[in-house]
């Protein structure tokens, strides 16, 4: 069997991540419009720090995630493959959860 040309280069990555099913919820939340009802509402003044879309779908995926406590939004600070998966998301720390809520 011959191979064409253009296959003979492909590359293959591999990320895990044990949070992969998120994916599915940022998608059914984008499908909704729910990320677009979220920048829509107007916050705070400043346009620094995080978006509200992503403060409140990182809060949601805390819990999601079996999440007890804001402390544990550190789990998905590090996970970086999972963030990538989730449309680039910005997890707030713990702290800056807490004061916003």
């Amino acid at each position: 069997m011959r191979i064409p040309q253009r296959f003979r280069s492909f590359k293959f990555a591999l990320q895990l991540t044990s949070f992969a099913g998120l994916r599915l919820v940022f998608e059914l939340a984008h499908r909704l419009k729910l990320v677009e009802d979220l920048q829509s509402l107007t916050v705070k003044k400043r346009q620094r720090g995080i978006p509200i879309e992503d403060f409140v779908l990182s809060l949601a995926s805390n819990l999601l995630i079996g999440g007890d406590t804001l402390s544990d939004l550190e789990v998905l600070r590090q996970e970086e493959v999972t963030r990538q998966l989730c449309y680039d998301m910005q997890v707030p720390v713990p702290t800056t959860a807490g004061e916003y809520l």
